[in-house]
């Protein structure tokens, strides 16, 4: 269980702190002074705590006073604040924690998970992909693609084609009608994709004996904001790297490559040969 020691703010009637204390572990300080929390012992300093919201009884400070804040917290380990906030840790609090693209460490998340994309270890699959005949592009909804695998009709996997392979193959592919044999893809993340030839009948669906329905499966590779628990260390190990390498008053390539170091072993333990995240 990690702790925050020392976490600054200026006074205010509220104060917000950057985690969730886990109860009982927290103590506040206004210039020095430790306060007493509500129900503790009758005092003018006193303090209550809601999640991470501190509010000041008594005289509240103002934004003149410093105000400390010493407290254990747990981290929600597996998602992209919780590997931030272990980010921040491994950093010493040098990095954020904000699941936002102006963030670097939020950044450097990204494209690492982007990386073990590349390797078939983030895989999903969906066999429940309802289409209809009215139009001939399908999307595949709710992905979050970093490389599709597969896609099936009828029970049957399709030939995956660019543009120019479906052009030069048979020139009128566009508007052929029958049962799919292909699809169409020429954009790596996009999630649309057609059929050809176009399907001319309906099939039974996937999950039901229903026959009026166009169903599609799909697998691919994911790129999920909540990983696996054995991949929230090295790859928290890894975004820690990137921070200490990229410019910034922080940087020290020795760290860097010490928590690369380890990153890679723990990867070579939880991953195949040859998908160690290198």
């Amino acid at each position: 269980m990690p702790d925050a020691i020392g976490e600054e703010h200026a006074g205010a009637a509220t104060v917000g702190l950057m985690r969730v204390p886990v109860s009982g572990t927290d103590a506040v300080y206004v210039n020095g002074l430790r306060l007493n929390r509500v129900g503790a012992f009758p005092a003018q300093n006193e303090y209550t705590i809601a999640a991470n919201t501190v509010t000041f009884g008594g005289t509240a400070p103002t934004a003149a006073d410093l105000v400390l804040a010493d407290y254990a917290f747990t981290l929600a380990a597996n998602d992209a604040v919780g590997i931030l906030q272990l980010v921040q840790s491994l950093s010493l609090d040098q990095t954020d924690a904000d699941a936002d693209t102006a963030n670097p460490a939020y950044v450097a998340l990204l494209d690492t998970i982007a990386e073990l994309g590349g390797r078939e270890i983030l895989v999903e699959h969906d066999f429940s992909f309802v289409i209809d005949s009215a139009g001939p592009d399908i999307t595949l909804d709710n992905l979050d693609l970093l490389r599709l695998l597969a896609v099936f009709w009828d029970d049957r996997q399709l030939d995956p084609l660019t543009t120019r392979e479906a052009e030069w193959l048979r020139p009128t592919w566009r508007t052929d009608r029958g049962s799919p044999v292909a699809f169409v893809r020429d954009e790596e993340t996009d999630t649309t994709i057609r059929l050809t030839p176009r399907p001319d009948m309906p099939i039974r669906s996937v999950n039901s004996s229903a026959t009026t329905s166009y169903d599609i499966g799909a697998i691919w590779i994911d790129r999920p904001l909540v990983l696996p628990q054995w991949l929230v260390l090295p790859v928290a190990l890894r975004v820690a790297a990137r921070e200490f390498r990229r410019e910034s008053a922080f940087r020290d390539v020795e760290v860097a490559d010490a928590y690369d170091a380890v990153a890679q072993q723990l990867f070579e333990l939880c991953l195949p040969p040859n998908d160690t995240g290198g």
